[in-house]
């Protein structure tokens, strides 16, 4: 069965700022020097560059018109709802130069999406990390929230796991053109056997161009997810949203995959594009999920996604680019009038389930 998402206008991205009054008054330190940044947040660091210390965040508020919106059961409507969507605080620094640390606060919703860790990065082009944080794979589910150019993110990161912060061990490099990335992460889900669940998760990317307004992009990631379902959950396997978190029948759903049976393996590929030229982009991604049975219990059940992003700045400004990263980053305003993009993506994914009556739709899109 295939979705296909259809355009949408949203008003989101609203910075969380703390700020301190123009008359700052008097700033003294018995240690080294320091300097004070109130720009985007409050910044406070050493001008040895040993210590600092970030405090920031994002609230961001939606307005949505979905037309056409079908609730299954129900007759096709229009939907047109506003909500705040995320509210984050978020406090990050460095510790004698080479040792950094981060947590971020989901305020909104619950707490998958909260994030402790610390890092070492004393070697050159070298990362190490231990903590509660993203799992590598996915260039637009790595690139920040504050910067992807859709209000949401495509529909196949509803359809796993591997969209919110696990506990683990991450490695990170990167040199010249290329990038890398690996690491060992607790899965997160409910086993049925006692054993302890592991996500192995790895990308790599190069970008023969990674210029200011000028970037060429690829990468490849995989992900084995190391599974033990007795009987999976709708929730633990196909639940997409239609890219608006709020449309659908009652939770956003767009597709999903009911409870089938029991599963043994759960691994994700993935294939990632990038081109940046001044102020257009495209962006698309390509995603394969495959979810085995044990012998005698059923057919495997695969499910396959994409999505490609085009968008233009009419202000001309160039999307940003974190080249040793390897993710996208802000749109830097030329004037006071900010930046203005318009963009439009297409949306689909699609579940070989074996039997019509394990594949369902709920609050599909007509």
């Amino acid at each position: 069965m295939a979705f296909n998402a259809i355009n949408k206008l949203a008003i989101a991205a609203l910075g969380l700022v703390v700020a301190l009054p123009t008359a700052a008054g008097t700033v003294t330190s018995k240690g080294a020097d320091l300097e004070i940044d109130t720009t985007g947040g409050f910044k406070v660091r050493t001008t040895d560059d040993k210590f600092s210390f970030n405090i920031g965040g994002r609230m961001m508020w939606d307005m949505d018109h979905f037309d056409g919106a079908f609730n299954k059961g129900a007759n096709n409507r229009n939907v047109t709802s506003d909500h705040l969507r995320r509210a984050r605080l978020e406090i990050k620094g460095t510790v004698y130069s080479d040792w950094n640390y981060k947590f971020e606060y989901n305020i909104h919703g619950d707490g998958s999406t909260n994030a402790l860790a610390f890092g070492y990065a004393g070697l050159e082009g070298h990362y190490f990390q231990i903590g509660k944080d993203k799992e590598p794979i996915g260039l637009e589910e790595l690139s920040s929230s504050k910067w992807i150019t859709a209000t949401e993110r495509s529909m196949f990161w509803d359809t796993t796991g591997a969209d919110d912060m696990h506990f683990g061990l991450l490695y990170s490099g990167y040199s010249g053109m290329f990038t890398w990335a690996a690491g060992a992460f607790d899965n997160d889900e409910d086993s049925t056997s006692g054993d302890d669940e592991f996500a192995f998760t790895a990308r790599a990317t190069v970008a023969p161009v990674a210029e200011k307004g000028n970037v060429l992009h690829f990468g490849v990631a995989y992900s084995d997810r190391n599974v033990d379902y007795a009987s999976a959950s709708d929730d633990e396997l196909i639940n997409a949203s239609p890219g608006i978190s709020d449309v659908g029948a009652g939770n956003g759903t767009a597709f999903k995959v009911d409870d089938v049976g029991a599963y043994d393996g759960d691994s994700i590929r993935a294939l990632e594009f990038l081109w940046i030229g001044g102020p257009a982009s495209v962006q698309a991604e390509y995603f394969v999920r495959d979810l085995s049975r044990p012998s005698g219990a059923g057919l495997d059940q695969d499910t396959k996604a994409y999505y490609i992003t085009g968008a233009y700045t009419l202000t001309g400004e160039s999307r940003g680019y974190k080249a040793k990263s390897a993710i996208t980053d802000k749109i830097s305003p030329a004037g006071a009038g900010g930046a203005w993009e318009v963009f439009a993506r297409y949306d689909s994914i699609e579940a070989d389930c074996g039997t019509l009556a394990e594949c369902t739709t709920a609050g599909a899109i007509g």
